[in-house]
């Protein structure tokens, strides 16, 4: 490379002042030697000269041309493309310089003139390079053949210096051997012998055929063959298999018609690109056959690179995309928080970053893309930003549905909820009041129909059973169960359910017994969850054994508590095992015979266990019972802060004793309740019955009351506020 440009005469000034850095051309220290040789030349000739360079025929001109150039200015000319600046001209000349770049010989004419009055001899000469190929033309007109021909030399003069102080510079490699025009070799370097591992004695004046025999027949031979016989300087990659190593070879041809050949290894730099082609060969039939957009793009998220199926996913042919932004096809309102990710990511090499916007197909359509980028600006060979592009249309629809799903399924929870705390209340009154008025009737009827009264009870407590397990379970589908620890001697409770139950399994002909290791063991437990796990596993032991009996057991485990409740019945069929703590699932078994209940018992037992904290566990065998453990944390005696309780018969004294002086307000604006809790207390209390609020606080103002009954549900004022205002007055 050279900057010896020539700065003697006006156009020589002109392109100095010219900005190559903005031409295709490029700075003038970086043009090869041989255009700023043949600019020179151009410049410095007396007549006129232009020179035609490179594949695109760039035009360069002298002060003696300027003169025929009418209204071009040379800023406008110089270094152009010679179809594009001068395309007069080049419709003039342009067949003739192509043909003599391609044959490379010189082409003379007296036709060709640049005016009437300037007759002269128009020459194309090529302008060769050091490698024996036409790189351009220059272009003369001269009226002294005499001049032009000392002109020509010396050209040729210069060029022939040129190629000298290239193979100087090029002699300094690997290696170097000259063979002479019968292909004896005269001379090898050092360097090669080293290479070849074989001693100068053995080669010099052998035919280089015979000892690079493994040569004969390939390209190499026919390229050091034709450099020989037309006298040509060639370049060519080759690989010796003998001596297992890539060769740039470089042969020029000697005054005697001989070749001198410069070895270089390249071995390592051919396996870098022989590895860089097979890698971006895998790479393009991945990235080509991809269902995604696999594109690259540069820091500013200018396109390099976009793969085939960008037409399925963007709707863009990748020809459109290359060298375009990113984010020219984004829509408005995504680029800014966009461009601040692809900023982040693009100032931290090796990151990764997942992006998610909706984007509008060429074809109009609104889809949804996710990209995965990865920054490789720092990686060879991809030196961007490699995106994975994917239409995640159907996916972002499918996750919509979903969310809107789960919106949908919480709001009919919520509805669910809501329905069945109405529910609630609304069956509830009324089968407090039948169950209430069924207990009081039982014992006013005759003989003959309290059998029938029983099972009146019997139903309705079934009724209340079933409806209390139905809005539990809805309780803890909504999350809305609320647990109040507390510590409970767990011997005591079980005692007391059992005894509970004890007329129930007489009634079946089996026996109901409790087996304690110690008589204090507790736990941390709400009691009512407590109870009902107990009354659930022991009422089911009971219902599903027709002999034999079931029996209790209390034992400490460590810092746990277990209680398992054993009987002897018809077990558990291991079909039915998996389903046995679902919800609304009985087994059916003829040994279980005609059983009642809703299957809601054990669903329910094992998630009161969970929101104590506990567990549970069953074992059993078909045909010959079941065991049913639970297990709690335990707590010490002094944790627990026991207390003696009063016995049951000193409080019904206490309530005897008292009850028949209590005046007492009852405020209920259903009937059947209201009647029934008249009833109930007429017997022991004095009782005032209110059917809302407002009359309430209007009796509470006028008598004075030992208790007040106030339902909540109250038509106008609710029970709530009319507490707080009795608690006021």
């Amino acid at each position: 490379m050279s900057s010896g440009l020539t700065t003697q005469g006006k156009i020589a000034g002109e392109v100095h002042a010219i900005d190559w850095a903005t031409r295709r051309l490029g700075p003038i220290e970086l043009w090869p030697d041989m255009l700023v040789l043949s600019v020179n030349l151009c410049l410095g000739a007396p007549f006129p000269s232009l020179v035609f360079w490179g594949e695109e025929h760039h035009v360069f001109y002298n002060d003696a041309y300027d003169l025929f150039m009418g209204n071009y200015e040379a800023h406008q000319v110089m270094g152009r493309p010679a179809e594009v600046c001068l395309p007069d001209l080049w419709e003039w000349v342009g067949a003739r310089v192509r043909e003599v770049k391609h044959t490379g010989r010189v082409f003379e004419s007296q036709d060709m003139i640049l005016a009437e009055d300037f007759p002269a001899l128009w020459t194309l000469t090529p302008l060769m390079a050091a490698q024996g190929e036409p790189k351009g033309v220059m272009s003369t007109w001269s009226t002294d053949l005499r001049r032009m021909e000392r002109q020509h030399q010396r050209w040729r003069t210069s060029e022939e210096a040129l190629r000298e102080r290239i193979g100087r510079f090029e002699s300094i490699t690997d290696g170097f051997l000259a063979v002479d025009d019968q292909w004896l070799i005269t001379y090898v370097s050092p360097n090669t012998q080293s290479m070849a591992r074989w001693p100068v004695d053995g080669v010099i004046g052998a035919r280089y055929w015979e000892v690079f025999e493994a040569l004969i027949g390939t390209p190499l031979e026919v390229q050091l063959r034709r450099a020989a016989a037309n006298g040509e300087t060639v370049v060519v990659d080759a690989h010796y298999a003998d001596w297992g190593q890539w060769f740039e070879i470089k042969a020029y041809p000697s005054a005697d018609g001989g070749l001198a050949m410069l070895f270089t290894d390249v071995s390592q730099r051919k396996d870098v690109e022989i590895a860089l082609v097979e890698s971006e060969a895998r790479f393009r039939a991945v990235a080509e056959n991809a269902v995604d957009t696999i594109a690259i793009t540069d820091a500013r998220g200018l396109f390099s690179y976009v793969s085939a199926s960008a037409s399925e996913v963007l709707g863009y042919d990748a020809r459109e995309l290359i060298g375009r932004s990113f984010f020219d096809f984004l829509p408005d309102h995504e680029i800014h928080h966009l461009r601040n990710e692809f900023t982040q990511l693009v100032h931290q090499p090796g990151s990764v970053a997942s992006l998610s916007f909706g984007f509008e197909h060429k074809s109009g359509i609104a889809s949804h893309l996710a990209i995965k980028a990865k920054n490789l600006l720092a990686v060879p060979g991809v030196d961007g930003i490699l995106l994975n592009i994917r239409d995640a249309s159907e996916s972002h629809r499918v996750e919509a549905q979903l969310r809107q799903a789960k919106e949908d399924a919480e709001e009919l929870t919520r509805l669910k909820s809501s329905l069945l705390a109405s529910m609630s209340h609304e069956i509830r009154t009324p089968l407090t009041s039948i169950l209430g008025l069924a207990s009081l009737v039982a014992q006013q009827v005759p003989e003959e129909f309290r059998d029938s009264m029983r099972l009146i009870e019997r139903g309705g407590a079934r009724l209340a059973d079933t409806l209390n397990s139905v809005l539990l379970l809805a309780q803890f589908e909504s999350d809305a169960v609320s647990v109040e620890f507390e510590r409970v001697n767990v011997v005591d409770e079980v005692e007391e359910i059992a005894r509970s139950l004890q007329l129930l399994a007489q009634e079946r002909g089996l026996y109901l017994s409790v087996l304690a290791a110690t008589p204090h063991v507790h736990a941390r437990v709400d009691r009512a969850f407590f109870d009902r796990i107990l009354n659930n596993l022991i009422g089911n032991a009971i219902k599903f054994t027709n002999e034999g009996g079931v029996t209790v057991e209390v034992n400490p485990v460590g810092e746990r508590v277990e209680i398992s409740v054993c009987d002897t019945g018809i077990g558990i069929d291991p079909d039915f095992f998996p389903h046995l703590f679902e919800e609304f699932k009985q087994e059916n078994s003829d040994l279980a015979g005609s059983s009642e209940g809703s299957g809601l018992g054990l669903a329910i037992t094992k998630r009161l266990v969970k929101a104590l904290g506990g567990s549970i566990e069953v074992r059993s065998k078909h045909g010959e019972g079941s065991i049913f453990t639970v297990s709690f944390g335990q707590v010490g005696v002094a944790e627990a802060g026991i207390s003696p309780a009063a016995s049951d018969e000193s409080l019904d004294s206490t309530v005897r004793g008292i009850s028949a002086e209590l005046n007492v307000l009852v405020v209920e604006d259903n009937e059947a309740i209201r009647s029934l809790v008249r009833q109930q207390l007429e017997t022991v209390c004095q009782v005032t019955v209110c059917t809302d609020a407002e009359s309430a606080l209007e009796c509470a103002r006028e008598h004075d009351f030992d208790v007040i009954f106030m339902d909540i549900s109250l038509p106008g004022m609710d029970g709530i506020e009319a507490v707080a205002r009795l608690r006021a007055m």
